[in-house]
């Protein structure tokens, strides 16, 4: 999503856009992998952990990121895949590589149907896979 696309679905959301939440936005958009609070702050040094938080807090509300707990204790974010028909996120898997750390979206899966006792109303369904990604697997073979 561009700037120009960001700035409009601000203006559809009633959300005013700002340089910080642009640049918080493009961070994660340029990340090769799902960042947490504290990789954000570490790429913006100048920035207020609490600043940083809060306009992770409204992007996600806005539906332009999503939160991925990826089993390592700290929540990850990544910019979010919007469908361009229903306008929310298809949903997907994330890999978490057991050697370097990293978390990543991935897009082309497709997630298992899971039917549930009468009563229960699923809200969230992540499904995370753990390996090895293919940039350690390369480092490996060499």
């Amino acid at each position: 999503m561009s700037i120009n696309e960001l700035e409009a679905l601000f203006g559809q959301e009633g959300v005013r856009p700002t340089a910080l939440r642009e640049l918080i936005y493009t961070t994660l958009a340029q990340a090769d992998e799902a960042l947490s609070l504290g990789d954000i702050e570490v790429r913006l040094s100048t920035v207020d952990k609490s600043t940083i938080s809060r306009t992770l807090h409204l992007l996600e509300g806005v539906g332009v990121i999503h939160r991925i707990n990826d089993g390592t204790g700290a929540i990850k974010y990544a910019v979010s895949q919007i469908d361009a028909e229903e306008h929310n996120e298809s949903p997907h898997a994330h890999f978490y590589c057991l050697r370097c750390g990293k978390t990543v979206c991935v897009e082309q899966t497709t997630l298992p149907s899971i039917e549930l006792p009468e009563g229960f109303t699923p809200q969230v369904l992540d499904l995370i896979v753990q390996g090895v990604c293919p940039a350690c697997n390369a480092s490996k073979k060499k």
